[in-house]
């Protein structure tokens, strides 16, 4: 088994888990998490990110008669609050501790880092691309940013996917501004939105695995969004 380390195991990292385990996958999942998720035939090792003990995870794996032998790490993180604060710690203190921890036990371990389009400058309805310029002046995208490189840094091999705005079940943020006739979408002349469903999310980071497995190049950044 091909084993992966989901650093955060939120609704994208339990979908993933779940897929894997419906399609048998090759990929075996070993959720890193604060607390614990209702998720069977899945080993979860509970700690904060930044602070995960290697060893302690080799011995609770050992227990599972698992041998810790990570080939990737899939990171999906999700910050307490949504302030600039919050957004520093989880997303540029928290990845870079775990990324500095995680190379230094496991050198080989490319990682998948789940990042967001809202780092780009553009906002007044320009096209977009991987090429677009970033914004290095709001602390939300600074913070994203930051974690973007923590990962790039450690390994040439190691991918970002900035996904649009995330719709589902129960991310209902875009549902609510269609219902409401949101002005962000009505007071404008061509009100396009970049979106992706969950499930498209899912299917996007199992591809791209599937291509790292095969040891095919990726992109250092990869823009995922719905047609």
């Amino acid at each position: 088994m091909t084993q992966v380390l989901l650093a955060g195991f939120g609704e994208l990292a339990q979908a993933l888990a779940k897929k894997w385990q419906h399609q048998r996958s090759k990929f075996l999942p070993i959720a890193l998490a604060r607390t614990a998720k209702q998720l069977a035939q899945c080993p979860q090792f509970l700690s904060p990110i930044e602070s995960i003990n290697f060893e302690k995870l080799e011995n609770f794996l050992g227990e599972k008669n698992i041998p810790l032998n990570p080939n990737y790490a899939v990171i999906t993180l999700t910050p307490s609050e949504r302030t600039a604060d919050a957004y520093q710690h989880t997303y540029c203190d928290v990845v870079q501790s775990f990324v500095s921890n995680l190379t230094k036990h496991f050198p080989q371990v490319r990682i998948l880092y789940v990042s967001s389009t809202r780092v780009l400058k553009e906002n007044n309805g320009e096209w977009v691309d991987e090429s677009s310029p970033v914004n290095l002046y709001d602390p939300f995208c600074k913070a994203l940013l930051c974690g973007e490189q923590s990962v790039l840094n450690a390994n040439q091999k190691n991918c970002v996917v900035r996904f649009s705005g995330i719709y589902g079940p129960t991310r209902l943020m875009f549902k609510t501004m269609v219902t409401r006739k949101d002005d962000r979408l009505i007071s404008r002349d061509n009100p396009w939105t970049n979106r992706i469903h969950q499930d498209d999310c899912v299917n996007v980071l199992d591809f791209l695995l599937q291509k790292m497995e095969q040891n095919i190049f990726l992109p250092p950044v990869i823009h995922a969004t719905d047609e």
